[in-house]
């Protein structure tokens, strides 16, 4: 598919250009100090669905004075009228995203189970309430093992979730940055207190940063989610507006659109703004003016990383397109590898993301089939089941043990019980129920 190459979502040349320079240190930390806030941000908007970073666009045109909505920011006339026929949100649960991220990148049984028992111990707002011990019991594991688990669900979406306090919460969030902001880090420490009490002279004084970089850490926490996993409480969103959607085009060419919404502009006034304000009013207006494009970036940033994993995922699922074969398994790690991404960048831009494909809205993740053994996905293995048994002899069905034999001879290991419970899920009846006498 041609798509042009974009930078990956990391520090651009410029940016790495900037941090190489020789600058004084306070100049560096300056540069690194709102690097952090930007990426912090770039982040965030990456991980939005379409729902809210149309709330998000919104809510900037209301509070910025010197930027507008476009005439046409609204979805498509056509687009809204499939939107208002779904029937329902496909929305996932906490625990579905968790484990599905953890399937990702681990196959060990026993870890799975440990990270299960985990994610059981969360509670409302994504925080860990559950002992280790009392985990490592359940799961039948050393506590280390918990330890080890939790550290890998801890680089997941959302966030801060598996936390076991406000502060561990936030910490995690701005150590995620990649970049975190040393005062923003002290502050969390030892002065959230302080900050909620809004005592910046205080924390200035305790911490020895200056006024303006304990404002620049406070505005940098008050950023981030305290309750990581409150999206997951609220009533069912509307229905899923699907990010991407896929057209086969040409020569059997899967094609990939981004669904976007256009953009803010800055308003015609605002070089007015700028040439004839006082000093603090100008100000102001630069101030404005660099939040709106900051924005700005991150959307673009957002859109064009999408572009580039829905292409690369089109490339290595053209069947599922052209044919309607079940998609191959494929992993994060493996777009992120193509893509030259670390593999929870990927994560940040499907978790909870829909594609359009003809008339029907898709998870992002039935794109990322888990494997069941070598190439061959659970999506493989259930349309196996069923044609088999739609074909069998109905005086002679076939049973779990000889549909596990059939599977074996082509190389797929499942169990008798595993295709049991495949069947269940499929809600395929047992051999008496579908014998004919």
């Amino acid at each position: 598919m041609g798509v042009s190459h974009l930078v990956p979502f990391h520090l651009t040349t410029e940016t790495e250009h900037i941090m190489n320079a020789s600058l004084q240190p306070r100049q560096d930390l300056q540069i690194r100090q709102m690097l952090s806030q930007h990426m912090l941000q770039a982040l965030h908007v990456l991980q939005m669905d379409l729902h809210a970073l149309y709330e998000a666009i919104a809510r900037e045109t209301e509070e910025n004075p010197l930027v507008e909505l476009p005439e046409a920011w609204k979805p498509s006339a056509p687009l809204e009228d499939f939107i208002d026929k779904l029937a329902a949100s496909t929305r996932t649960s906490l625990t579905e995203d968790l484990l599905f991220q953890l399937r990702e990148v681990e196959r060990d049984p026993v870890s799975l189970r440990v990270g299960a028992q985990i994610v059981a111990g969360l509670d409302d707002r994504g925080y860990l309430v559950e002992s280790l011990g009392a985990i490592a019991q359940a799961a039948r594991v050393s506590v280390d093992e918990v330890k080890r688990v939790l550290r890998i669900l801890r680089g997941f979406e959302p966030v801060g979730v598996t936390a076991r306090s406000l502060r561990e919460c936030l910490l995690i969030q701005l150590r995620a940055s990649g970049s975190p902001n040393p005062c923003a880090m002290r502050i969390v420490r030892d002065h959230l207190r302080d900050l909620s009490q809004n005592r910046i002279d205080r924390i200035a004084s305790a911490t020895g940063h200056s006024l303006d970089e304990v404002r620049e850490a406070a505005a940098i926490i008050r950023s981030l989610n305290p309750r990581p996993a409150e999206a997951y409480r609220n009533p069912p969103a509307p229905p899923a507006l699907p990010d991407v959607r896929f057209a086969v085009v040409e020569c059997g060419i899967v094609a990939a659109l981004i669904n976007q919404p256009p953009l803010p502009r800055v308003c015609t006034s605002s070089q007015d703004y700028l040439r004839n304000a006082n000093g603090e009013l100008r100000a102001f207006a630069r101030a404005q003016l660099s939040r709106a494009q900051t924005l700005r970036n991150c959307v673009e940033l957002r859109a064009s990383t999408l572009l580039r994993v829905a292409a690369c995922v089109a490339e290595r699922q053209t069947s599922f397109f052209t044919d309607g074969a079940a998609p191959a398994p494929l992993t994060l790690v493996e777009v992120g590898e193509a893509l030259e991404l670390h593999p929870s960048t990927i994560s940040r831009a499907i978790m909870g993301r829909y594609f359009q494909f003809g008339e029907r809205v898709y998870a992002f993740k039935l794109l990322f089939p888990a494997r069941v053994q070598g190439d061959t996905s659970n999506a493989r293995v259930k349309r196996l089941l069923r044609e088999w048994i739609a074909a069998e002899d109905k005086r002679k069905p076939l049973s779990d043990s000889a549909i596990a034999q059939q599977l074996a001879a082509l190389d797929i290991a499942v169990s008798r019980r595993a295709i049991a419970k495949y069947r269940s899920a499929l809600g395929i009846p047992g051999t008496a129920e579908r014998r004919i006498r």
